[in-house]
């Protein structure tokens, strides 16, 4: 059982009962709903089937909604596609027209007032690059800088420029409303650029009274070089989401932010996801390239806590087979690279309401280090105080028992986390009594291991038992 948690997107190629079971036996936790697709109804009736699958299969899956955010597109072009050629000019209006080789639109209202002479336009995934020499009141001059193939509706990104838009769109907050109602467990919200951001989506689902985690999608050059530290202070947890963020940034540099963001955001005790193109040769191929294993590799020795599969599992060829290689590797990973335990000892920003708390959770820790073959068990701990837990890196398992479904899912977006529900459990040896009867029935491998219990009621206690 591996301790770093796979995401995978659902889609057309993964929408059946027979496939959902599938990824989720071959190492699937967390079920992602890309909101730039699908319809409502679609993901209604996904989340109906993946109740059925998480039942029938007894394990935790826990939902991701991500809302599409300010994405910008360019307009429809002559013949469905139309080629920009390098050095040549080429205006770009806001009104709808089709579009040529010396004239195309963008959607977006406000493109002639924020956009100004010597402002990079980037077309296609990164494909395309413009550069604006000149602009009047009705247009943008741009000479073609890398040209290419524009088709119909490609994204457009403004790398260093703040658009004055917000992360939230209406059809965002339509899709929100959509997800809070059907139970979605997180939230990722794109293009974040500052913890405002973030600050405004938390007041919009306060109301909530089990409110999903807020994580946030780090996509944008000023979201980096800014602000990092207040979105991870403020977020549940960040997704570097490289695809955007190599658009916006270089492509050679973001190794280098995702190592940065993924070592803030341990030490502050938010949640880590990298996502994009982990592996993306296996959308059209069964094997995967070196690199792309390499990449795993390296993601999992970072500290990322979840790695996430996008149109690997929504549209590729080989779903089943991608979540196997990505299982195998980290399996594989977490095994021999023996740094990777324990690695933030003593190295956590703890604040002074935590200060009980952590003494306590490093007593743990150096328990299990050195006591083979345990397992760490918890009873009455936060959701803070779990993730504490899980950004120390045990190499024992860990076993969360907690007291409602909300908490359970939540603690599935952990590394190395399971967690069970147990109610109304007042006295140590029911305590006990549950755990044996849990570990009897669902965790079978853990019998005959030492149990580290940390319980917190009026304190904090640890008890030692040999199961």
């Amino acid at each position: 059982m591996i301790k770093t948690k796979i995401i995978c997107t659902l889609g057309p190629s993964s929408s059946s009962i027979s496939i959902i079971k599938k990824l989720i036996y071959n190492g699937m936790s967390i079920v992602r709903f890309n909101f730039s697709h699908g319809t409502h109804s679609f993901y209604e009736d996904l989340m109906h089937k993946i109740k059925i699958c998480s039942k029938e299969t007894n394990k935790t899956i826990s939902v991701i909604q991500d809302l599409q955010g300010p994405k910008i597109r360019t307009g429809k072009m002559k013949n469905d596609a139309i080629v920009l050629i390098k050095n040549n000019l080429v205006k770009i209006v806001t009104d709808e027209i089709i579009g040529n080789q010396n004239l195309f639109s963008i959607q977006y209202d406000n493109l002639i007032k924020d956009i100004h002479p010597l402002n990079i336009i980037v077309l296609s995934d990164g494909k395309i690059i413009l550069k604006c020499i000149n602009k009047t009141d009705k247009y943008i001059l741009c000479k073609v800088i890398i040209g290419g193939v524009l088709a119909n509706y490609q994204g457009v990104n403004f790398p260093n420029r703040q658009l004055p838009i917000s992360s939230l769109t209406s059809k965002d907050y339509q899709d929100l409303k959509f997800g809070l109602r059907i139970g979605v467990h997180a939230i990722a919200l794109s293009f974040v650029r500052s913890y405002e951001d973030i600050i405004d989506l938390k007041k919009k689902i306060s109301y909530y009274k089990k409110p999903p985690l807020i994580i946030s999608k780090i996509e944008t050059q000023l979201s980096i070089t800014k602000n990092i530290y207040n979105i991870i202070k403020v977020s549940d947890g960040i997704m570097i989401a490289r695809g955007d963020l190599a658009i916006e940034t270089t492509h050679h540099i973001v190794p280098i932010i995702q190592k940065k963001i993924i070592n803030i955001a341990n030490k502050y005790n938010t949640i880590t996801i990298v996502a994009t193109q982990i592996l993306d040769s296996m959308i059209q191929s069964p094997i995967p390239t070196r690199a792309e294993i390499s990449d795993i590799a390296n993601a999992v020795i970072d500290g990322s806590d979840m790695l996430m599969l996008s149109g690997e599992t929504s549209i590729g060829k080989f779903p089943i087979e991608s979540v196997l290689m990505i299982y195998k590797t980290i399996l594989m990973i977490e095994k021999k690279y023996l740094k990777l335990y324990y690695s933030l000892l003593n190295k956590m920003h703890i604040t002074l309401d935590q200060i009980q708390c952590n003494n306590f959770i490093l007593s743990v820790m150096f328990a299990a280090k050195y006591i083979k073959n345990s397992i760490i068990i918890t009873f009455g701990l936060t959701l803070i105080d779990i993730r504490l837990i899980s950004k120390y890196r045990p190499k024992s398992y860990v076993i969360a028992l907690v007291k409602n479904e909300h908490e359970y899912y939540i603690c599935n977006f952990m590394w190395g986390i399971q967690s069970e529900i147990i109610n109304n459990i007042t006295f140590l040896n029911n305590v006990l009594n549950n755990i044996k009867d849990i570990i009897n029935n669902k965790y079978k491998s853990y019998n005959n291991k030492t149990i580290i219990l940390l319980i917190k009621k009026e304190n904090f206690e640890i008890h030692i038992y040999k199961n």
